[in-house]
């Protein structure tokens, strides 16, 4: 029997209290104070529910994060807000960050802060203990979704952007960051990047196709790599991380799976690679699903391997 870690992560649905207080505060019915008060109240919720329904690690649901980039880009000199874009194949947008300069924190992420076109700081509201995890957009979807104005190849800007990460994430006392990448890695040398933020305290959240050469640029073994139950992707992640991680859930589908059904396909893939130990999670962060469903999806993510 493998052992089995319970990790869920990213864009958490809001309550419709909480979207309603955000409009309110949008139309300057609401002070921002007020408004941090509630997402803090809302957040103490969230990780109510992930430590009840047994989670090993989870992320800030990022209640105050009007997107993935948007924060970040205003946290950092060097970039401007774009346009509003679709976000990939999706219904949702994203500010274009445009990349027009070097970048720097221009600002400290730990403590309450007022911006100009985003709910207020500190970025993450989550008690900073043991298992709990900071969340950063990895470099090769950064720089996939941003605007490069300033013409950076990707091991500049990945080198660039691990740099400014290193500075923010020292602000906090997370243990581990989990790094999320929505698109593939491809062959990028993401090694720039892993020089600020070390590998074996990241969490990597990966799609598409691995190549084991790709992930050897990072220098040293992840603490774990994330990706789906696909014979040779789960070959590099075993093989790159500490702990490998399988996205054995649909975040894009209502659809509630099986917990037994899944124990029992993570216990026969450990038994086939000879792996021990793995995280379980979402195919993607959970914002895309009704409130209630990811709820649920949350459950009985808490119930794999009971």
């Amino acid at each position: 029997m493998a052992e089995i870690l319970k990790l869920t992560y990213g864009t958490f649905p809001k309550t419709e209290k909480l979207r309603v207080r955000i409009g309110r505060w949008e139309r300057k019915i609401l002070s921002a104070k007020e408004l941090e008060a509630l997402i803090q109240e809302e957040t103490d919720q969230f990780q109510k529910l992930a430590r009840d329904s047994g989670i090993s690690a989870f992320t800030d649901p990022l209640f105050n994060w009007y997107d993935i980039f948007r924060p970040i880009s205003l946290l950092s000199g060097g970039i401007e807000l774009g346009p509003l874009t679709r976000y990939g194949e999706t219904n949702t947008f994203y500010r274009l960050p445009e990349v027009r300069g070097e970048l720097s924190l221009t600002a400290s992420p730990d403590v309450y802060l007022e911006l100009k076109e985003n709910p207020p700081l500190p970025l993450y509201h989550i008690d900073q203990g043991p298992n709990r995890l900071a969340f950063v957009p990895g470099p090769v979807t950064f720089f996939h979704f941003c605007g490069n104005i300033a013409g950076n190849n990707f091991e500049a800007f990945s080198e660039k952007l691990g740099k400014l990460y290193g500075k923010l994430l020292s602000s906090f006392r997370f243990q581990k960051v989990l790094v999320f990448e929505s698109v593939p890695l491809g062959q990028h040398n993401l090694g720039q990047f892993f020089k600020s933020v070390d590998p074996e305290n990241v969490i990597l959240v990966t799609t598409g196709k691995l190549e084991e050469k790709t992930l050897e640029t990072a220098g040293k073994k992840f603490h774990s790599v994330v990706t789906n139950a696909e014979k040779e992707n789960l070959k590099a992640a075993a093989g790159h991380s500490s702990i490998p991680g399988l996205a054995l859930i649909d975040a894009h589908n209502t659809k509630l799976e099986d917990p037994k059904a899944i124990t029992e396909k993570i216990n026969a893939l450990g038994k086939e690679h000879n792996i021990s130990k793995f995280y379980v999670t979402h195919s993607d962060y959970l914002d895309f699903l009704p409130r209630k469903i990811a709820e649920k999806k949350v459950q009985l993510i808490g119930k794999v391997g009971e």
